[in-house]
């Protein structure tokens, strides 16, 4: 189970021939996505998540997601964090929008929190005896 679940609604304008969305949420590691596609998208849109340029899902490069009325989800592993443009940054949806009616995506992003650097602990500590002044 997840500690944190983040939100989007992601509404996708009418006409849209390819737009990108962004997705700020504090840092963590995303270990679930879930995609809802409301009735009424009829295949005239599409969707793909995105961090940085590199496509993350669908894991065909290129390719995207064109539903109605369908949920999907994907278990994640090796995410990226999107500490290298800030807390949570750098996560994006890629749509298009054919209809002459906007369309949203309802999607939810799945992470735990990160956990402390302990790489520091893990160094020797060197204890010299004080040696006092005279």
């Amino acid at each position: 189970m997840a500690e944190r679940i983040e939100k989007f609604a992601l509404v996708a304008a009418a006409g849209a021939a390819s737009a990108f969305q962004d997705h700020t949420f504090l840092d963590g590691i995303v270990t679930r996505l879930e995609l809802y596609v409301p009735p009424g998208h009829a295949g005239l849109t599409s969707w793909a998540f995105y961090f940085g340029s590199a496509q993350l899902l669908p894991k065909t490069a290129a390719s995207s997601i064109v539903a109605d009325d369908q949920a999907f989800e994907w278990d994640l592993e090796n995410v990226p964090s999107g500490s290298s443009g800030g807390a949570g940054s750098g996560y994006r949806s890629f749509y298009t929008n054919s209809d002459d009616y906007p369309h949203t995506f309802h999607i939810q992003v799945w992470l735990d929190e990160l956990g402390e650097d302990t790489s520091a602990a893990a160094l020797p500590v060197l204890i010299v005896p004080f040696a006092g002044v005279s």
